[in-house]
């Protein structure tokens, strides 16, 4: 299927590991022009961009400061002349703490690292195509977590994944009259070297829930791609289970 994102310009937040990484590769293979942001491990993000075959712009940036993602976006634009595709993937800042002894620092601390971001890149995204008057699609990427799991001092994490899940579907609903999609994603246990060398026992206590195996990064990929395509217009403030069935 042509997903006619051929030369479409993509921005993915945390793209040079994990489902970021996953969904540039994806989307490399439709090529789409990649603006892949990332904060560290040049190294990797250097090889990650030699591997894909389309045009890949890399920008290592703490998406904390919200005054580097005005000078980003403005940087972006005059490069590429505009912007058509966002991925929110980026997450940090998380801690495992129970909630009475969690600290203000910390609880803002989570909300900065994986929500806040996802406010101020979207708001960037939707005024640079209101004042362009041309189309966009935005895909947030949440977590299982805000929604089912028997873990238990996620709280901080939690909120905020839940949180942008809402954040997707209201501005869905408020932009989708000016040609803005907004959908969101909710992938379960995803392939990564985290669970690839953590303890043995943390491992197969994941695997317990699985139904279909371990999901890859490049299965992420391709539902973010048919997310961003013209195909799936009729999806608009979708909250999409990519779980495989660990919710259920």
């Amino acid at each position: 299927m042509d997903l006619q994102i051929a030369n479409k310009v993509a921005i993915i937040t945390g793209g040079t590991k994990g489902i970021g990484e996953g969904i540039a590769r994806v989307l490399s293979r439709e090529d789409a022009k990649l603006v892949l942001v990332y904060r560290s491990d040049d190294e990797y993000a250097k090889k990650l961009k030699e591997e894909l075959n389309t045009e890949v712009m890399l920008y290592k940036l703490d998406i904390t400061r919200h005054d580097e993602i005005e000078r980003m976006y403005a940087k972006i634009i005059k490069h590429y002349g505009t912007i058509d595709i966002l991925v929110n993937n980026a997450a940090g800042g998380t801690i495992s703490k129970p909630l009475h002894e969690l600290s203000y620092s910390e609880w803002k601390e989570c909300e900065e690292g994986c929500l806040d971001h996802v406010f101020m890149m979207s708001k960037m995204f939707i005024s640079h195509c209101l004042n362009n008057k041309h189309e966009g699609r935005i895909i947030n990427v949440s977590a299982k977590a805000a929604f089912y799991s028997e873990s238990h001092d996620k709280i901080p994490y939690a909120t905020m994944k839940g949180a942008i899940a809402t954040l997707s579907k209201r501005m869905a609903n408020d932009y989708i009259a000016d040609g803005i999609y907004v959908n969101c994603i909710v992938p379960g246990y995803v392939k990564s070297k985290y669970y690839d060398t953590c303890p043995a026992e943390v491992r197969k206590n994941k695997e317990k829930y699985l139904k279909v195996g371990w999901a890859t990064p490049e299965e992420m990929g391709n539902i973010v791609a048919f997310l961003s395509s013209p195909k799936s217009r009729q999806i608009i403030g979708a909250v999409i289970d990519c779980s495989g069935g660990t919710m259920l």
